[in-house]
């Protein structure tokens, strides 16, 4: 009975992570897209995680921050991000996309479900697989930018200076860091490489022919 109360617990102290998190990032979108912040505010403590994904989505207002930000397009004079920023922008997303898995695989536990453990893992898998790519790809001022990225204000652009478009996010993301992470040690001298650089680049941004800059 006391596992169970404690194992309870740390669900609900995690459920409720996860909605003040959904509220913040829910009420952030929507006022940076013209809405307004309090509408955000009340889909995140409506929908939960679901909010910010419908804000991430909903086309903004053609006055809004989101759609006429100086740096809708990505610029190359911009100075060139430093590594803290790109990890803590790394965790931020590592966060966002374990949100909804983590929740699954607590109630697999309290539920005592296991198949919730493998909906969790292959939800977990497929949400890292996709969300930097379809966030780099966006449009607008949004471009080139994670939730991560866009939180610490840098965003990824490209060396001929073009928008991000999805088949390039996916060689940066899906190439770059999810196939070859599957190389022993790969991983370890990706995020490290940036530090010894002379532009900053992860071995990710060098395939990608990318570079990070402040936004």
């Amino acid at each position: 009975m006391t596992t169970f109360a404690a194992l309870l617990g740390a669900a609900s102290l995690w459920i409720l992570y996860g909605w003040l998190a959904s509220c913040i990032l829910a009420s952030f979108l929507s006022g940076r897209k013209g809405y307004g912040e309090k509408v955000g505010l009340a889909s995140g403590m409506l929908l939960f995680v679901i909010g910010p994904v419908v804000w991430l989505v909903y086309p903004a207002t053609s006055t809004s921050i989101w759609k006429n930000s100086p740096f809708a397009q990505a610029r190359l004079d911009a100075p060139l991000a430093g590594w803290f920023p790109r990890v803590g922008a790394t965790l931020i997303d590592g966060v966002v996309v374990s949100v909804v898995p983590g929740i699954l695989a607590l109630i697999g536990v309290l539920a005592d479900v296991p198949a919730l453990y493998l909906v969790a893992y292959v939800l977990l898998v497929l949400i890292g697989f996709f969300y930097a790519p379809v966030c780099l790809a966006r449009k607008g001022a949004a471009n080139g930018q994670t939730i991560g990225k866009e939180a610490l204000g840098i965003r990824v652009v490209r060396d001929d200076g073009e928008a991000i478009d999805f088949s390039r996010a996916a060689i940066r993301e899906m190439v770059g860091r999810s196939i070859l992470g599957l190389i022993p040690l790969y991983s370890l001298v990706d995020v490290l490489w940036p530090l010894f650089d002379e532009r900053n680049q992860a071995l990710h941004d060098k395939l990608a022919k990318t570079t990070v800059r402040k936004a």
